[in-house]
């Protein structure tokens, strides 16, 4: 078994037990950034000794990066993380050396925080940030830096981004900030902040869900405080509300935060081409739909999609209604606006004219996942030199804009890389990056 100072899996039950409830209720009224709220002990005081500036930068002119997905960002069979296969089996030090040499900077290890938000104890829930920190150690050995996005789930039953989000008084959020501190302060003692940064909240939910509760601009200034406070040197980064999207972005009150802070949008647009193929909606019925859009190939896809939608017999007369009627709605935006490459360009445009507004360096933005679903799976989606086309495009806008990137991802169901974990030649192309 492994010893606590090498890391193991952190033993962990779901749910907020009924004590940490009553921990976090307790100190719920008199919480700040100087009070852990589930183990009861202080956490740094709030430091002046901060970073000027983003300490976090390329060695080029802008950060380039992958998404890393396994084996933290999943719960399998219950177990937290893929601990059977590990790290080292996703990851062995021939393959980062190869990922290194394709030209990027840093690789975004996303972390779901349910294993380490549902242990016991305090001495569990640094054994379990150990085991990730292995990993950060492994990346920086072979010459690129790390991204630790906390990637909070929104499937998982107790810890997921609605639960999470549950007001700065709430005890999932409270739990969320303390385990989040912990990290921070990890990463201030082992790592320097050249080196290391922290995503503090992936994809956060739409304005709807906070309808009833504290907005998501003051839950995230909370935790950007506490965080801040145990690691005022780290470059932190943080996205808007509706999943990261670029009006959630527009939203955000740069002044609330640091210079040492990278602002991250997500980018996914058009949905009809980007997700096609995915198991979801009227996706699942929608194959090898050509970018940039041709009127041509318009009636060939829609009406091949109808037809597998109206095959499918696990799906309700109703249902398929409305799918129809989305599916359409959807041919309509990309075909006839169209969405194509100058309309990336445009939506792409709006964030640096924020920047510019709100006088954020451009250094300071990040596209910190864009991708499109291929074939995986035993799914058909987007045509692979359409998909070149796509990525290309992207990170064209969003490299003429002076922003950092991040593509989504590594070799999972928006993979850039094939079945035997080689890059795929067309795709590694499109993001400028050179074959290893």
């Amino acid at each position: 078994m492994q010893s606590r100072k090498n890391g193991v899996p952190p033993r962990s039950r779901p749910g907020l037990s009924r004590r940490h409830a009553l921990r976090a209720a307790a100190c719920a009224a008199a919480y700040g950034v100087t009070r852990s709220p589930v183990f009861g002990q202080p956490t740094a005081a709030p430091s002046l000794d901060r970073q000027s500036d983003v300490a976090f930068t390329s060695s080029h002119d802008r950060l380039r990066g992958i998404n890393i997905q396994q084996p933290f960002a999943h719960w399998q069979k219950g177990e937290p993380w893929n601990i059977r296969r590990g790290w080292d089996s996703w990851m062995p030090k021939q393959r980062l050396e190869r990922i290194a040499a394709s030209g990027v900077d840093f690789l975004r290890i996303c972390v779901d925080p349910a294993p380490l938000l549902a242990v016991e104890t305090k001495a569990d829930l640094t054994s379990g940030i150990e085991t990730v920190l292995r990993s950060v150690d492994a990346v920086l050995q072979a010459g690129m830096k790390v991204l630790f996005d906390v990637h909070v789930s929104t499937e998982h039953e107790d810890w997921n981004i609605q639960t999470l989000t549950d007001g700065i008084a709430g005890p999932h959020f409270l739990r969320l900030v303390e385990v989040e501190t912990s990290i921070a302060a990890a990463l201030q003692t082992r790592y320097d902040p050249q080196s290391v940064a922290l995503e503090l909240f992936n994809e956060p939910p739409p304005p709807s869900d906070f309808s009833s509760k504290t907005a998501w601009a003051e839950q995230l200034k909370h935790l950007y405080d506490a965080v801040r406070s145990a690691a005022p040197k780290h470059t932190l980064l943080l996205s808007g509300m509706n999943y990261a999207s670029i009006d959630g972005l527009l939203s955000i009150d740069v002044k609330a935060f640091d210079a040492n802070t990278i602002f991250v949008f997500h980018y996914y647009e058009p949905f009809i081409f980007t997700l096609q193929g995915v198991n979801l909606s009227y996706s699942k019925y929608l194959h090898r739909l050509q970018f940039p859009p041709q009127p041509s190939d318009r009636a060939r896809a829609i009406e091949r999609a109808i037809g597998l939608l109206k095959s499918d017999e696990q799906t309700s007369v109703l249902r398929k209604e409305y799918l129809v009627q989305q599916l359409m709605s959807g041919a309509d935006q990309y075909f006839n606006v169209p969405q194509d490459i100058e309309f990336i360009r445009r939506r792409v445009g709006e964030v640096a004219a924020w920047s510019d507004q709100n006088k954020v360096d451009r250094k300071r933005i990040m596209c910190g996942e864009f991708g499109c679903f291929g074939d995986f799976a035993g799914r058909t989606g987007a045509a692979l030199s359409d998909r070149a086309m796509w990525l290309q495009s992207v990170r064209q806008a969003v490299e003429d804009n002076g922003f950092g990137w991040c593509v989504h991802d590594l070799d999972e169901s928006f993979r850039i890389t094939s079945d035997n974990g080689a890059f795929i030649p067309e795709l590694l192309a499109a993001l400028g990056l050179r074959k290893p």
